[in-house]
């Protein structure tokens, strides 16, 4: 089931909807999916401390499965900083992707 959320088929999209979000006309919008292997980690901040950036949260999801957190989050970055997050993200091992309400580009290693 973990692995069915993460990839997120075509299927499970149109079962499950898309939320309507807000997204800012700049800057790149990126999720990130939390598992039971990143579930406890604070991603994101460490993220933005390490990388000294600023970054605004849109959105996300979390629930629990088999007593673990599962979800995304959706952030928006600076255009100039994705290879910096790209890297960072990609380092640490967490499963992203670039997040457009029209299309959406698949991460680890593509760019968007």
């Amino acid at each position: 089931m973990e692995k069915v959320f993460l990839n997120q088929p075509p299927a499970l999209k149109n079962l499950i909807g898309q939320k309507e979000i807000a997204l800012p006309e700049t800057g790149i919008n990126i999720e990130i999916f939390y598992s039971q292997d990143n579930a406890s980690q604070p991603i994101i901040t460490k993220m933005a401390r390490e990388l000294n950036i600023d970054c605004i949260i849109l959105g996300g999801e979390m629930e629990s499965y088999k007593n673990s957190p599962l979800g995304s989050i959706i952030i928006n970055i600076p255009n100039d900083e994705f290879n910096n997050v790209r890297k960072y993200l990609d380092d640490k091992n967490v499963i992203w992707k670039c997040f457009e309400l029209d299309e959406e580009f698949l991460g680890r290693g593509e760019i968007c």
